[in-house]
């Protein structure tokens, strides 16, 4: 698998990274119930599912969660991009 230069090196470190940069968000998330898998793997796309059991469910916090997941990976992209 190749990985953009700078970037992360592995999906193992891309999920500690994704479950650090929710640090803020713990208490709402069940003990070790994350988990980074590969969807699919083509020639230019690797697919990735991100997922967490919240120990309430709220949508309203399932979204702000999600949104800051998502920005967490579009700024490891960005800033591999730039380098």
């Amino acid at each position: 698998m190749k990985f953009l230069p700078g970037s992360i090196d592995s999906i193992e470190e891309l999920e500690e990274q994704l479950i650090l940069s929710l640090v803020e968000y713990h208490h709402l998330i069940e003990p070790n119930s994350y988990y980074l898998r590969v969807v699919h793997i083509k020639k230019d796309l690797l697919s990735l599912k991100f997922q967490y059991n919240l120990i309430q469910f709220s949508r309203e916090m399932e979204r702000t969660i999600k949104r800051k997941a998502v920005r967490h990976i579009v700024k490891n992209i960005s800033a591999a991009k730039t380098k």
